[in-house]
């Protein structure tokens, strides 16, 4: 078992150490999430122009950190 999964048996707990890895996680996310809304609030209103790409990046950067968020809460 890898630690990530949850099961009956194991009770869904994750491992410490997984646990200290998903905060790690979470802090990183955060700043990528943070960098995300501010590139955006520039293209909105300094630049006015928007790229599909930076916009893509953004909306996976926010997805990773609710995901994370989650999970974390879940856990901790």
């Amino acid at each position: 078992a890898n630690g990530w999964r949850r099961t009956k048996a194991s009770g869904g707990d994750v491992k410490p150490r997984h646990l200290a890895i998903l905060k790690w996680t979470l802090m990183f996310t955060a700043i990528g999430f943070l960098t995300s809304v501010w590139l955006v609030y520039l293209q909105a209103f300094v630049i006015h122009s928007f790229c599909q790409y930076c916009l893509g990046s953004a909306a996976i950067s926010t997805l990773l950190f609710i995901t994370v968020a989650i999970v974390l809460a879940k856990n901790a």
